[in-house]
């Protein structure tokens, strides 16, 4: 019995770990969009794609001049468990590769820990100004509290920048030609997996050869007479013995670099140094001496080198486990538990007393990771954070294995600073009262139940915090979690009547602990067995059985493809089977630019701006498709009394977000009636039989920015469709399209790098539109780039986000902007007759009509 028990459990983690596979966590795109990188870059106005390196995102100011790289730690470093899960965090870096901020996208660790550690602006600020290419990472101190999650954290963003960092300058893989070029015998090279650039090199009959190390991206900031060079150096077997300098490519003088590569004598003199003399060279007092008429060049590549072999030395050996002195003391908890467990110890009040307060000052408030099933589960998904948790990993071994061998359940009884606590409570017995057997024997029911729901609850929904349904996070004093508060609150006060109320009708960990627990040569099949039994079989059908939105599509491999438009990103994932991906990513690249050359009044050439600069009250003939998008935009103007207007381009212009850029000041109340004059949707009619647009005043102009992304994503889906594809996610400047099911998220406007609310996407659209993104000052007021056509002026209201789902995402577009602008009570009511689906955000509250729930 007691392994079949072992065994139940060891399958239950294996489902867990099965469903967390299968599920795909979509909180937002891979792509960074302007509001991050403004955090980080202000003058940022364009985030697209790097050239050198695929997986980071360029920032470019309105110059087009690159400023800085956005970087995300996923999925580099997903196998990094924080207390229980990985975390994804976006850090920024500026044009010399250093840290310029991070920020936190997503956690899979409990609510209560990562709130900490948002909130705690020192820990973050630890990592500005670190080179990761060039210096060792900086001592970053855990936030109390949250010691696994920020350790986490940073380990992940070192992961993802000093454990495999690649150069941004030098981005060319290695070629074959370039290592024969020092190891003539090459015939095969592949890179270390401790060290990274550097590459095993054997000849085609395996013998090994040595070492090719490229210098880069060490080297990548050593400018010599006009810039960086990079050199490929070989190393002999031994790993320390320098036998030759190859020199790639430069951003130098051709003509110094040729001088150094032709100089064989001082390439010669670069191997008179070892691996470890390099390291902390003084290139001065070595009495190194340059290439005459390239000194500056050739001195560059020997810092490079040194540049490479310092950074080498510096760079920490990870380790297996990392014992900190909170380890230590965890460790030493865990001892005394032993101790209490198995001697008389445990029968001696004044000794009982005294390890209640141990248990409750140190491992409840100073360490507060207490074993939960969030942690077990998280564990089961994810992986067990032995390195930065050795001692909470050994303390939850024996909360488990303990009673399994033994009969002693030393985790419920000598271990909890929960129930310790309770124990403490239950002292005011003036308060107790009975509770009827009847009563209690239905209660005993309640933990065994709530495990059963518990596990479901993980196996249905992967990604749901589970500490939510216990009390344990509320240990966790900073950043604690609400519905773990409450609980936590409620079991106290119970404590007080009923003794041990939560640990005995109603704690599902202790419910798990009971169950591995071993009751001696007696043991027999038993209720909890057939349950565990009916548990796992309908586990194993959540996990495997085929659902219509879950087994079939999951399974299948998604395809991601990127570009930008409309001076944002736009980006594509598609499951399932892509014959010829380069060939989609050109067709979807050139349908948006169709779409925005044709119809963005930011285009000069476009039908749009055509349209504008004409100055006739004459029908113009104009593209069937922009007069079918603007007689339906005409169409929204009607239903919505105004509010949607595609006429005010002067008045964008006017506040500053037109192609004219930004004004010294905010316009007049003069300006804006005299702009107004000639604003206003009945002045524009347009003829879909005739294919005209014809103006009322010469002087009207339109801008279709409140609906093009919108549009642009269901030309996309057109395009997807006729391609056979069937299961896909667009987004387009953060206007979602999904057909098949996608789990997406919808910005926190007060935190704008959490989600506010995570829904299922089913062949549906979203669009949102907040007021906290773009904003302009002129010193002495700010004002949004959403402009009330009524009155002429900037919406000034407290929604402050507005989300809209709709079966077309061109009308999803138009319907955010229609009811932000419409804003607060207005809003709600033009929804509502109109039966759109809608989330709001106004004055802090998150009001919903018809929206879905949140799927966290």
């Amino acid at each position: 019995m007691r392994l079949w028990r072992l065994l139940a459990l060891a399958m239950v983690a294996w489902l867990l770990h099965g469903a967390a596979q299968r599920s795909e966590f979509h909180s937002r795109t891979s792509s960074f969009d302007l509001t991050q990188a403004r955090r980080f870059f202000p003058r940022a106005t364009q985030v697209s794609p790097s050239e050198q390196d695929k997986e980071a995102e360029g920032v470019f100011d309105e110059n087009g001049q690159l400023i800085g790289y956005l970087v995300n730690t996923a999925p580099q470093a997903d196998l990094v468990i924080g207390y229980v899960g990985p975390n994804s965090v976006l850090v920024a870096l500026d044009t010399e590769s250093r840290v310029s901020g991070a920020e936190l996208l997503s956690s899979g660790d409990t609510e209560a820990h990562v709130n900490a550690v948002r909130s705690d602006e020192g820990f973050w600020r630890r990592f500005v100004g670190w080179a990761p290419s060039r210096e060792p990472m900086p001592k970053i101190d855990a936030v109390a509290g949250s010691t696994l999650t920020s350790l986490g954290i940073a380990e992940a963003v070192q992961k993802r920048l000093a454990g495999r960092v690649d150069s941004l300058r030098f981005p060319e893989p290695l070629t074959l030609k370039e290592v024969q070029a020092l190891f003539p015998a090459a015939q095969t090279f592949r890179m270390e997996n401790s060290r990274h650039g550097w590459y095993e090199v054997k000849s085609r009959a395996g013998a090994f050869l040595g070492f090719a190390v490229r210098t880069s991206p060490a080297s990548d900031y050593v400018s010599g007479h006009s810039g960086p060079t990079e050199s490929l150096v070989a190393v002999a077997p031994d790993g320390k013995t320098l036998l030759g300098v190859h020199l790639r490519r430069s951003y130098d003088t051709e003509d110094y670099v040729n001088s150094v590569r032709e100089d064989a004598t001082y390439l010669r003199q670069l191997t008179n140094f070892t691996v470890e003399q390099w390291a902390t060279l003084d290139l001065k007092r070595a009495g190194l001496e340059g290439v005459s008429g390239a000194t500056e060049t050739s001195f560059a590549v020997a810092e490079g080198i040194r540049q490479r072999f310092a950074a080498d030395a510096a760079r920490p050996v990870p380790m297996l486990m990392r014992f900190k002195p909170r380890d230590w003391v965890l460790t030493g908890i865990l001892a005394g538990s032993l101790v209490m467990t198995f001697s008389k110890w445990r029968g001696r009040r004044a000794v009982r007393l005294a390890w209640q307060v141990v248990l409750i000052g140190v491992f409840g408030l100073w360490c507060g990771d207490l074993i939960s099933l969030a942690l077990l589960a998280g564990w089961s998904r994810n992986g067990v954070n032995w390195q930065f948790a050795p001692s909470l990993v050994l303390l939850a071994a024996a909360a488990l294995l303990v009673p399994w061998a033994t009969r002693r359940q030393i985790y419920c009884h000598q271990l909890c600073p929960h129930g310790a606590a309770q124990e403490w409570l239950g002292r005011f017995k003036k308060l107790h009262i009975r509770l009827p057997l009847s009563l209690v024997k239905y209660l005993k029911l309640l933990p065994a139940l709530l495990l059963v729901a518990t596990i479901v609850v993980g196996l249905i929904r992967p990604h749901f915090d589970l500490a939510a349904l216990e009390p344990f996070d509320a240990w966790a004093l900073r950043g604690v979690v609400l519905a773990a508060a409450v609980i936590a609150g409620i079991g106290f006060l119970a404590s007080l009547f009923v003794p041990m109320a939560y640990c005995r009708f109603g704690c599902p960990t202790g419910a798990l602990l009971k169950f591995i627990r071993t009751t001696g040569s007696g043991d027999r099949f038993g209720l909890r067995d057939a349950g565990a039994v009916l548990l796992l079989a309908v586990g194993s059908s959540i996990v495997f059985w085929p659902s219509t939105h879950a087994a079939a599509s999951v399974a299948e491999s998604t395809v991601e493809l990127h570009g930008t438009c409309f001076g944002t990103t736009w980006n594509v994932k598609t499951r399932g089977e892509v014959k010829d991906i380069a060939a989609l990513q050109q067709r979807l690249a050139t349908e948006l630019e169709r779409i925005e050359s044709n119809f963005s009044h930011w285009r000069s050439n476009s039908a749009t701006s055509r349209f504008n600069a004409a100055r006739t009250t004459q029908p113009i003939e104009m593209p069937e498709e922009l007069v079918r998008l603007i007689a339906q935009c005409l169409e929204m103007s009607r239903i919505s009394d105004g509010a949607f207007d595609i006429t005010v381009a002067p008045l964008v212009k006017a506040w500053g977000f037109g192609p004219g850029g930004v004004p010294p000041h905010a316009p007049t109340e003069d300006e804006v009636a005299r702009l107004r004059s000639f604003t206003g949707w009945e002045k524009l009619k347009a003829d879909t039989n005739a294919n005209t647009l014809q103006k009322s005043h010469p002087e009207l102009q339109i801008d279709l920015g409140a609906i093009l992304q919108g549009y642009g994503a269901d030309c996309l889906a057109k395009l997807l469709n006729a391609s056979k594809q069937t299961n896909y996610l667009i987004d387009v400047g953060g206007e979602f399209l999904a057909r098949g099911r996608w789990r997406v998220g919808i910005e926190d406007p007060a935190q704008p790098a959490r989600s506010i609310r995570v829904l299922e996407l089913e062949n549906a659209a979203l669009a949102t539109s907040g007021t906290y993104r773009a904003k302009h000052s002129d010193g002495k007021k700010h004002w949004t780039h959403l402009i009330n056509p009524h009155t002429g002026n900037p919406i000034e209201h407290d929604t402050t986000l507005l989300s809209v789902l709709h079966p077309s995402c061109a009308s999803a577009d138009a319907w955010a902007t229609t009811l932000i602008v419409t804003g607060d009570g207005q809003a709600e009511a033009l929804a509502r007759t109109n039966g759109i689906s809608t989330l709001m955000v106004t004055g802090g509250r998150v009001v919903t009509y018809q929206f879905p729930r949140d799927e966290r």
